[in-house]
């Protein structure tokens, strides 16, 4: 019988996608929106849409799993998510309508380096600002209802804030 070795980056990646809990934390997200680093954060219509994109080289980058708890019909829903920091917005941007095209996407919030306001995409190509803070809390009850993301035990949605 024969055996391979995995690689290590290999076996990380497999951890990782086959996990709920990724290593990362609440601190690293805040981190990347604050200090305006470009930034995407993908949430999926379904879990097999998400597993697809979990397999595919659009995850090469590093990820983060996290929940989108997103209103439909009065109602908030739970959709499977990711953040990841990127290395190029501007390139990244590029890529959207074909992320759409391939994978079930509800919607695709985009940071931009040193922008103040993010975007949110929609897959009829429209585009609206998501705000420019973000706020987060352990409760859901601090949400008040509203859209909002949840890494670990934190909850964190984004916010227009006037200064």
């Amino acid at each position: 019988m024969t055996r391979y070795i995995k690689l290590y980056e290999d076996y990380q990646r497999d951890i990782a996608k086959n996990s709920d809990e990724t290593s990362h934390t609440w601190t690293q997200i805040r981190d990347a929106i604050q200090t305006k680093i470009p930034f995407v954060i993908i949430t999926f219509k379904n879990s097999e849409s998400y597993n697809s994109a979990l397999d595919s080289d659009l995850m090469e980058d590093d990820f983060i799993k996290q929940t989108a708890a997103i209103s439909h019909d009065g109602k908030l829903l739970d959709y499977p998510s990711v953040f990841m920091i990127l290395d190029d917005d501007v390139r990244f941007k590029n890529k959207i309508p074909q992320i759409f095209e391939k994978y079930k996407v509800k919607n695709l919030i985009l940071g931009k380096k040193g922008e103040e306001y993010i975007d949110y995409y929609y897959e009829d190509g429209s585009t609206s600002p998501a705000g420019n803070e973000v706020v987060s809390s352990i409760s859901k009850d601090d949400m008040e209802n509203d859209e909002h993301f949840k890494i670990g035990s934190t909850y964190y949605k984004f916010i227009d804030f006037e200064g």
